[in-house]
């Protein structure tokens, strides 16, 4: 998916938040907005129900700095300078729709308790708030489940039209370019959201189903999935797509690597959509193994990287962890890639990104969210780039929260082509000082001409037990 933010405005469906008791549990969300503009910010905050598109309230910020951030949480206490202008609402869910006056980046955290609903362990997911140019009439969901292996997905779909929105949703199997059904027409309100739960209402699709969810409106759309087992804390989150590319990273896959391994799921936007996947691992620069691919219009490719063996050329031993560049030549696609791990107390950890589209990265990418030992689970980040162009110098500049009291930090460093960095907050990697307890704000990192980044951001809590793991793409601006 593009993460360019060319256009001041972003769509952030808070998926049954605060409160809300859905099949998998009660949920609340927290987001945070980065300034990627060289000037102050004004931001307004628009909250609207999910069933009406009735507006319910709205937050503003007035002269947000240039690259500062600032952040709402919706379940806060009302007092909080965090609380948005529902936190004192005890069950609401809707979607938010954020103007500012300059280019802005947005990722959402959901949790959910422990104790929830069938969740028996904390559970935790992110995804990236939507712009403009990344809504379509059609928008692709890659990898959607009824009772799979003991999963079920649950999504919503935001009308980002000025009027009703008439839907449909095709279901398409994994490996099948023919849909098993097609739901709808669905009349949605401009700016309301279309909420659909695979375990309660789509049990018409039969067990472990699994496959693409392609969604046709009259109006542009943009969506959000959420994945989630059935008797344990854990959420996976990715955002919908509205196009794809011919060149895609994935800029971390694994195979029993320190408990964590990766699947994903690889979907054709184009009929005689073919080409590569190369698996290079951390450090090297020739593929452990490759992976030849031909799929047609919204046939999908699941992989395993634990299960599967059955590599065009080479393989993939335990302990292994790199990178996945898909090259076409022909078509386009999306993709999505599935963590999973253990951590040494057994509680799973689940953490979904999507694929980074080649023609969306630049030599500056964002990441909205860094924190070391923050709140009371001691919350950090981690993330990791690569440098997808020619080599070249960056620089990282660590930028505190509006008014958090925390100072600024940056360092640099020269990347070769195909290299990768990884800078753990919490082990002080990539930062000549360590970052202070308690620090949050936001990552920029800006590289010399001919450097393309493509990166993700791993989120980790030091002491909640259950899926205390999440992920986001970082933003190209």
């Amino acid at each position: 998916m593009k993460k360019i933010l060319s256009l001041s405005l972003a769509l952030v469906l808070l998926l049954s938040v605060v409160g809300v008791v859905s099949a998998q549990g009660t949920r609340s969300t927290a987001f945070q907005i980065v300034n990627l503009g060289t000037e102050d910010a004004d931001l307004y905050i628009y909250y609207y129900d999910a069933s009406d598109g009735m507006f319910e309230c709205q937050d503003e910020v007035l002269g947000l700095g240039s690259f500062k951030s600032v952040q709402f949480n919706q379940a806060a206490d009302p007092s909080s300078p965090v609380a948005s202008c529902i936190a004192g609402e005890t069950s609401w869910h809707g979607s938010v729709v954020i103007e500012s006056t300059q280019p802005v980046a947005v990722i959402t955290n959901i949790n959910e308790p422990a104790g929830a609903g069938a969740n028996v362990m904390y559970a935790g997911g992110s995804y990236g708030g939507i712009t403009g140019p990344q809504t379509a009439d059609e928008i692709v969901f890659p990898f959607i489940m009824h009772d799979y292996y003991g999963f079920n997905t649950d999504f919503a779909v935001q009308n980002a039209g000025a009027s009703d929105a008439e839907v449909y949703l095709d279901f398409y199997p994994t490996g099948s370019s023919t849909p098993d059904k097609t739901e709808g027409p669905f009349t949605v309100k401009a700016s309301a959201s279309l909420y659909r739960n695979q375990k309660t209402d789509d049990t018409d699709l039969g067990a472990t189903w699994s496959g693409v969810v392609v969604v046709r409106s009259d109006m542009p759309l943009a969506g959000v999935v959420n994945e989630n087992p059935d008797a344990q804390g854990t959420i996976l989150n990715y955002e919908g797509f509205a196009s794809g590319d011919t060149n895609i990273f994935m800029p971390f896959l694994a195979k029993n690597f320190y408990g964590f391994s990766t699947a994903f799921q690889v979907v054709a936007m184009e009929d005689g959509t073919t080409g590569t996947i190369s698996f290079y691992e951390t450090g090297a620069g020739t593929p452990s193994a490759t992976l030849n691919i031909s799929l047609n219009q919204y046939e999908s490719l699941q992989w395993n990287m634990k299960l599967d063996t059955g590599y065009t050329s080479g393989s993939i031993p335990d302990d292994w962890s790199g990178a996945g560049i898909i090259e076409l030549t022909g078509g386009s696609a999306v993709t999505i890639v599935n963590e999973r791990g253990v951590t040494g107390a057994g509680y799973n950890l689940g953490l979904t990104y999507s694929g980074m589209a080649g023609s969306g990265l630049s030599d500056n990418m964002t990441f909205p969210f860094i924190i070391k030992n923050y709140a009371g689970a001691k919350w950090n980040t981690a993330f990791q780039l690569i440098n997808t162009g020619s080599a070249g110098g960056v620089t990282v500049y660590y930028d505190a929260a509006e008014g958090s009291g925390f100072s600024n930090y940056n360092w640099s460093t020269t990347l070769a082509a195909n290299e990768a960095l990884e800078c753990n907050q919490k082990l002080g990697a990539c930062i000549a000082s360590p970052l202070p307890d308690g620090w949050v704000g936001s990552v920029r990192v800006e590289g010399d001409a001919g450097v393309a980044l493509a990166g993700i951001c791993n989120e980790r809590g030091g002491t909640t037990t259950g899926d205390s793991g999440l992920v986001y793409n970082g933003f190209s601006y």
